[in-house]
């Protein structure tokens, strides 16, 4: 565990451009030093179908709930709840790769959770708790090519849609919400697969687009600050300044993972 989230902490914290040449480097000095067998295009698994999981971690800024987080930190003098910047994600690989070809067909469901907690207003009317946070699942379905891969070691391309389902929370002091929305996005990226077949481990860097919109009111207790929620009623869109909340699972994503085949 440990090592997964060293590897997963690593890989988050270079830029997207720098991942991408990280994984393509890694993959091409393995070719021209290791592998003889240089563009192989032909699998030489064991098995053309995969099982196995993955996780990291998903840059999504969620603007109107820091800019919520924002106003309470003015309003109450302080509070020590930090700003949404990301998330983790973690999820299932089901794979099935066309025999003898490049091509591999893929669906990945996945859970997508972000929070971050604190409290304020030490001395005033607005002491208490300050909660902001987003959970959910996302289903995508994806087309991988293998352009160049080794006995040892895959590189690969993927692309295809994600439905996501989020659910987003807020705590201000005595005033609580919860709501819900979906959407369909895309997805896309690039990665690297060390192999000692049947085992597979995976280095995957990529971006999610996945913006929702509309967020429906499940659950309110309280009433909020003047300069906050503004419609929060149930059944209802919940709004501050008299327009839409939104909330997004985009962001660039740097996953580890682990594949059998058979």
């Amino acid at each position: 565990m440990k090592i997964f989230l060293s590897i997963t902490k690593f890989l988050s914290s270079l830029h997207l451009r720098s991942t991408f040449s990280l994984l393509i480097g890694i993959t091409f000095v393995n070719f021209f030093l290791v592998d003889e067998n240089l563009f192989a295009l032909v699998s030489q698994q064991t098995g053309t179908t995969s099982l196995g999981l993955i996780g990291g971690v998903t840059r999504s800024q969620q603007n109107d709930l820091n800019a919520l987080r924002t106003r309470a930190n003015a309003r109450a003098n302080g509070i020590s709840t930090g700003t949404l910047e990301g998330g983790w994600e973690g999820g299932v690989i089901l794979q099935k790769r066309v025999p003898n070809s490049v091509v591999a067909f893929q669906f990945r469901p996945s859970f997508f959770y972000q929070k971050e907690k604190g409290t304020g207003g030490t001395g005033t009317i607005y002491e208490g708790s300050y909660e902001y946070g987003t959970s959910g699942y996302t289903i995508a379905a994806l087309i991988k090519l293998y352009p160049l891969e080794s006995n040892f070691i895959r590189l690969f391309f993927q692309a295809g849609v994600v439905w996501g389902k989020l659910t987003t929370q807020i705590t201000e002091s005595t005033f609580d919400v919860e709501a819900k929305g979906s959407n369909l996005g895309y997805v896309g990226g690039l990665g690297v697969e060390f192999c000692m077949l049947p085992h597979c481990l995976i280095l995957e860097a990529g971006a999610r687009v996945l913006f929702l919109e509309r967020n429906i009111v499940s659950l309110a207790k309280g009433i909020p600050a003047g300069d906050s929620i503004t419609q929060y009623e149930k059944d209802q869109e919940l709004e501050y300044d008299h327009k839409d909340l939104q909330t997004n699972m985009s962001g660039v994503q740097t996953f580890v993972g682990y594949t059998v085949s058979f």
